[in-house]
């Protein structure tokens, strides 16, 4: 994107978008007591992401920062972390706490469950990625590639129509004569192979 706001701008617009996203309040009830309702349930969450989008979209240093290695990774995970954490944490975190507080003071068997749990979870995602998530992906587009791919080439076609400035008389034909539009866009298809 070629334009920037600066960057002291575009750091306070996200820090105020957190700052909506992790103090959520019913703004829909305080707007309720002057007579107006948004309809949205949580417009203050809504327009958190949105600042923080807008805060990141048009900020270089953001960018950079939240382009490192280690945070990339942590998305990649992000996934599978929310999968597998609610798991581990029956479980696990269960039974580590109950046998470390018989032993040490309630805060340390709570710190020392708390510090292993987020190790183990975070040992556990990459393969819980590898195996489900990953797989996933690749089904997905095994499916995309086979019989998804003629409505696809479809809505390629009519998009080609519109990109052209023939959106009306694409509109039109479409719904004319829908499997005309089919059929040629069968055809292009065995031109293409």
């Amino acid at each position: 994107m070629n334009y920037r706001l600066p960057e002291p701008v575009c750091i306070g617009i996200t820090a105020v978008g957190l700052w909506m996203a992790a103090f959520t309040y019913d703004v829909n009830g305080l707007l309720s007591i002057i007579g107006l309702h948004t309809g949205i349930q949580y417009p203050d969450l809504a327009f958190g992401a949105i600042f923080v989008l807008a805060g990141v979209v048009f900020s270089t240093i953001l960018q950079k920062l939240l382009s490192n290695k280690f945070l990339v990774w942590m998305g990649r995970m992000s996934f599978s972390v929310y999968v597998i954490h609610m798991i581990i944490m029956c479980s696990y975190s269960c039974i580590v706490f109950s046998q470390l507080n018989q032993f040490f003071s309630y805060n340390i068997a709570a710190i020392a469950s708390i510090v292993s749990t987020i190790i183990l979870v975070y040992l556990v995602a990459p393969y819980f990625y590898e195996m489900f998530d990953l797989g996933g992906q690749r089904l997905s587009n095994a499916l995309y590639r086979t019989s998804y791919n003629e409505a696809s080439l479809i809505v390629q076609k009519t998009y080609n129509f519109c990109k052209s400035g023939k959106l009306l008389s694409a509109m039109y034909e479409i719904m004319k004569n829908p499997s005309a539009v089919h059929s040629s866009v069968k055809g292009e298809r065995k031109e293409g192979k």
